[in-house]
């Protein structure tokens, strides 16, 4: 490998999360035991269910990665590194690379690498505080996307719920404006109109209240809060509510009697079953839709308010 060479693939390490940080001298040993490689256009680079042997980074060029059932999961570019995790483990690949263009990559085999950081102690522990951060950035990365994904969906299933709910207002005033003028008609439909859901949560411990808040505060839904049964009728016979969240274990009236007297009044409006202290099958048999454990899972969360919301549309 040319000097000029050398210096620019160091350069390159310097980007690459699991090599960031190593001492010139550390460089240069990986550099020793470094590979250059060209993979014309269809070269596969990693083959799914070959052992996971070395590291490849991608210094010109495209190169795809594809799933187990062929769906391109992703498109590598300049100076992305595909295989770290080959460097520390002997297992299959459950993807694989192949080039897109014309491509150069530098690879750094498993065996001489460990035999290097067997040599280096430092390097041994620098290359794997890379490997816990680099692993924690994506686990992060990951939960945040899948956050993101789960408000959007959400969000969505919420706004066809307020749609449904104009719709059926809507109906409701055409059913009513025989002989009304069209001003009239505006007016009351504008009177009748629901702007966001409405979601009531029910639990005497208050310190709950601020986690659902926000769980659901970026979505578009109205929260009201209640730390006694009593209390949430009253709000539910002062608002237009779709939904009521309550806890079990309260007093003096209970979740499941609550449930039941919701039942009674309002045979149309759901209500989810939130407790630590009993199961699901505890709460069968009292007008409940749908049943949350504590302490709250955000994605289970947020997926059971929109599927109880939806279920009937």
């Amino acid at each position: 490998m040319k000097p000029q060479q050398r210096k620019l693939i160091g350069q390159i390490f310097k980007k690459i999360p699991v090599l960031k940080g190593l001492a010139p001298s550390q460089t240069q040993a990986v550099l020793n035991i470094c590979e250059t490689r060209f993979y014309e256009p269809g070269d596969i680079v990693c083959a799914r269910g070959a052992m996971s042997e070395d590291m490849h980074i991608l210094i010109s060029g495209t190169m795809s990665v594809t799933g187990s059932d062929g769906t391109v999961i992703a498109v590598l570019n300049p100076v992305m590194a595909v295989g770290e995790m080959g460097l520390i483990r002997r297992q299959e690949r459950s993807a694989q690379v192949e080039a897109i263009t014309p491509s150069n990559t530098i690879t750094i085999a498993r065996l001489p690498f460990e035999q290097l950081l067997a040599k280096d102690p430092k390097l041994k522990t620098l290359f794997y505080g890379n490997v816990v951060d680099s692993l924690s950035t994506k686990i992060v990365n990951d939960n945040l996307r899948a956050l993101d994904h789960v408000d959007s969906h959400t969000a969505a299933q919420l706004t066809i719920h307020k749609l449904q709910k104009q719709l059926d207002y809507a109906l409701s005033v055409i059913d009513d404006c025989d002989g009304l003028s069209r001003t009239e008609v505006e007016r009351q439909f504008d009177e009748k109109m629901i702007n966001e859901v409405v979601i009531l949560f029910v639990d005497d411990e208050t310190s709950i209240h601020s986690s659902v808040d926000r769980l659901l505060r970026k979505q578009s839904c109205n929260l009201l809060f209640a730390e006694t049964g009593g209390d949430a009728l009253e709000l539910i016979e002062q608002y237009k509510v779709d939904l009521v969240i309550t806890d079990i274990r309260m007093a003096p009236m209970d979740g499941c009697a609550l449930a039941e007297e919701i039942g009674e009044r309002y045979p149309d409006l759901p209500v989810v079953a939130l407790s630590a202290m009993v199961n699901a099958e505890e709460t069968e048999g009292h007008n409940f839709s749908g049943f949350i454990d504590k302490p709250i899972g955000i994605a289970d969360f947020r997926l059971l308010v929109e599927t109880t919301l939806t279920q009937d549309l």
